[in-house]
């Protein structure tokens, strides 16, 4: 398991395949579960997002099994979620958590964007469905506005 993070204290469970690493920084309050099949991409997210001032932890999950396991623990804020794994859709995914994380920000990140049901996801409460292959600055943008808006909230 590669825990070598940036910035971050690692931790992981082997036992059921997710990897956690948790930024310390002050005032960092959001919690992510990312689930794509590629480990590359979804490692590469993870050190990517731990950067983020206001993301206290990031956990990557590699399969469906275990994002429903990470989702059901962790009660992600944000939980980005690719459209197609080896053993099923992301649709699937949403359909079994749908009353397990009701207060969670679901953003599907995949290669398939432009070929998936959009009002099937929208249906379940997806806030974006946005292309892994050229959105990673938009991902960025829309966790940013995510994070000033619960900070707005906290204020009302």
């Amino acid at each position: 398991m590669d825990t070598s993070t940036h910035n971050a204290v690692p931790r992981g469970d082997a036992s059921c395949g997710m990897e956690t690493a948790t930024h310390i920084s002050i005032g960092a309050h959001m919690r992510i579960l990312i689930a794509d099949d590629s480990s590359a991409i979804g490692k590469r997210l993870q050190r990517l997002l731990q950067q983020l001032p206001f993301v206290r932890s990031v956990v990557y999950s590699p399969s469906i099994a275990t994002a429903i396991t990470g989702a059901e623990f962790m009660q992600p804020d944000v939980f980005i979620l690719d459209h197609h794994f080896p053993e099923g859709r992301g649709l699937d995914v949403l359909e079994s958590l749908r009353d397990t994380i009701p207060d969670t920000e679901v953003i599907v990140f995949s290669a398939f964007a432009t070929s998936i049901d959009h009002d099937a996801y929208r249906r379940l409460g997806v806030k974006a469905v946005l292309d892994k292959t050229g959105d990673v600055g938009l991902l960025m943008e829309l966790l940013t506005e995510m994070h000033h808006a619960s900070l707005d909230g906290e204020r009302s």
